[in-house]
């Protein structure tokens, strides 16, 4: 049992949150022999949080609600993975016709090829040929190698 230092209650060690483990060797070498909870149950935590939340400045929670949506994701891994826009991205599907630069197939989930070397973007590529690319490490003499052996094995 221990007793909350908001709601003055005491509760059992459930009802709070965990701190450290026994076990945990903190940074001056010293092992801890017993569990540590928070001093504030997880109710009286809960409110405090909601509280600290509602005195942000309303940008500050619109950039927090903006990490939540998808679409900003989305945009954001473009960016900086394969420094594309939006834009950039849909007339690449355009210009391909929704079709894999491969094999020719339709792109239900168009997969972005770049150089792993330079980060150049190549295409867009179906999920079976980038994999592909991916497993083969683009090497040119592979592929090659692949294709005389299917050849001599039809």
């Amino acid at each position: 049992m221990k007793v909350c230092k908001s709601c003055g209650i005491e509760k059992p060690l459930s009802k709070y949150h965990l701190a450290q483990k026994a076990g945990y060797v903190g940074k001056d070498g010293y092992t801890r022999t017993t569990d540590v909870y928070k001093a504030h149950c997880k109710e009286c935590y809960k409110k405090q949080q909601l509280e600290k939340y509602h005195e942000l400045p309303i940008e500050t929670k619109r950039h927090r609600r903006r990490k939540r949506d998808p679409e900003y994701h989305r945009a954001y891994k473009l960016k900086t993975q394969y420094g594309l826009t939006t834009e950039q991205f849909s007339t690449m599907i355009v210009e391909q016709n929704s079709v894999c630069k491969i094999c020719s197939c339709h792109l239900d989930k168009p997969q972005i090829d770049h150089c792993h070397t330079t980060g150049k973007v190549r295409g867009l590529l179906c999920r079976s040929c980038n994999t592909s690319l991916g497993l083969l490490k683009e090497n040119t003499n592979t592929l090659h190698s692949m294709i005389q052996y299917i050849n001599d094995n039809l």
